[in-house]
């Protein structure tokens, strides 16, 4: 079964924002700003990334996140996918790899990005096999490390 891709736009955020906080939940993700303000940026300024969703006959039942940075190894603009959700009912029939078969087009056609990086669960051998069959390689010298930036009203001792 083919599923069609489309790059989302602002008039996506209200049937996302359902899908986003479902993958949070899932994965148990603590967003540090409403998800909604969060993903209104994104569909509204493409420099700083693209959402592809693909939709049933009635809604949008996944999405691929994708933000762009830039890497001087990578030779300029590269994308991480932050982000790949389909909605419980609709896994297994291949969204999933439609998404990122989309994200990985586009990455080296239109963004013209060096590199296109995902994290995964090092202990969720299905989900690593599926990115390998995909080209996306384990860089085993390095691991992803975090630090989240403090906002101006944290750094001035009111919490939000």
């Amino acid at each position: 079964m083919s599923h069609a891709v489309r790059e989302a736009g602002p008039g996506d955020l209200f049937p996302l924002v359902p899908l986003v906080e479902g993958f949070h939940a899932e994965t148990d993700v603590q967003p540090s700003r409403p998800v909604a303000a969060v993903l209104d940026r994104l569909l509204r300024d493409p420099s700083v990334g693209r959402v592809g969703v693909v939709e049933d006959a009635e809604r949008v039942i996944a999405y691929v996140a994708v933000g762009f940075g830039f890497s001087l190894e990578f030779g300029g603009r590269d994308g991480f996918v932050d982000e790949l959700y389909v909605a419980p009912e609709a896994r297994r029939s291949g969204i999933g790899r439609a998404l990122l078969t989309w994200a990985i087009a586009e990455a080296e056609g239109a963004w013209s990005l060096g590199a296109l990086h995902l994290e995964v669960d090092r202990r969720d051998q299905r989900a690593r096999d599926f990115y390998a069959a995909l080209g996306f390689e384990t860089r085993t010298r390095y691991m992803l490390m975090s630090r989240r930036a403090t906002r101006p009203e944290e750094r001035n001792g009111k919490r939000p």
